[in-house]
């Protein structure tokens, strides 16, 4: 929460410009990973990867590893112990394009809520499955990234069945 604040307070300085640059996949997503080992192992869930070897999108690194981390966390939240979260990722060469999926098989969005998930005011009154509080704040900031990095992101949700978030984002550019 503390993080998702201070982000959200530098972001409405007008000050965060986006300091774009190649990043793998697999080493980021890893380290949000090892950053929700606490979190998974507390509620028994398991958090499965699998990334394309050599998986790469062009962006700004702390922009994205900040919306995975929220992606990931509010998976986490929401999913009953003994669920499973996953990462999923395809590279679409030629549009130059990467999708990365955060799927998760928990309690899912009620339909009414979907079309405001990135708004706060329409997430703050929703618990996890332990009781954990929501404020809204770092679904905002998803958005805000994606947007901010040139990216697209879409939400598929079924109560009782879970959710998926659709992120695509700028590829690498290719090298000449």
């Amino acid at each position: 929460l503390l993080d998702n604040l201070l982000d959200w307070a530098r972001m409405q300085t007008g000050k965060v410009k986006p300091a774009p640059e190649v990043i793998e996949m697999q080493n980021l997503l890893s380290d949000v990973h090892h950053l929700s080992a606490s979190s998974l192992n507390q509620k028994n869930i398991v958090l499965s990867q699998q990334v394309e070897p050599g998986c790469q999108v062009y962006g700004d690194r702390q922009m994205i590893f900040t919306l995975f981390r929220n992606l990931v966390s509010n998976a986490i939240k929401f999913t009953p112990p003994g669920g499973h979260v996953s990462i999923a990722s395809a590279t679409d060469p030629v549009k130059s394009m990467t999708v990365i999926e955060v799927k998760d098989d928990g309690i899912g969005i009620p339909g009414e809520f979907v079309q405001n998930v990135f708004n706060p005011s329409h997430n703050k009154h929703r618990r996890g499955t332990g009781g954990e509080p929501s404020t809204g704040l770092g679904l905002m900031l998803v958005k805000e990234y994606i947007d901010q990095n040139n990216g697209q992101i879409m939400v598929e949700s079924r109560v009782n069945e879970g959710t998926v978030f659709r992120v695509t984002l700028p590829g690498a550019p290719s090298k000449r």
